[in-house]
């Protein structure tokens, strides 16, 4: 499903972040070859103990408010004088 989704728009799997709070949108795509960022709201909230999907993750997050772009695309912003 996530490998049809990135052919239809044309990129690679490999070149594309999943943020998700799913644990089953997780699965499907860190096995096509994304990079995954887990968010521990909605589905699945800060209080479960669900390490093994946790270590699925590239990364975790408490919520999307704590979505760091720069960490995440390894580049910092220029800041324009």
């Amino acid at each position: 499903l996530y490998i049809e989704l990135c052919k239809r728009l044309s990129v690679k799997a490999e070149n594309t972040i999943m943020i998700t709070d799913s644990p089953h949108d997780l699965t499907i795509a860190k096995a096509a070859g994304a990079k995954t960022i887990l968010v521990l709201t909605g589905i699945i909230s800060p209080e479960m103990n669900l390490d093994f999907i946790k270590d699925r993750a590239d990364m975790v997050i408490n919520s999307i408010a704590d979505l760091d772009i720069e960490k995440i695309s390894g580049t910092k912003k220029k800041v324009q004088a």
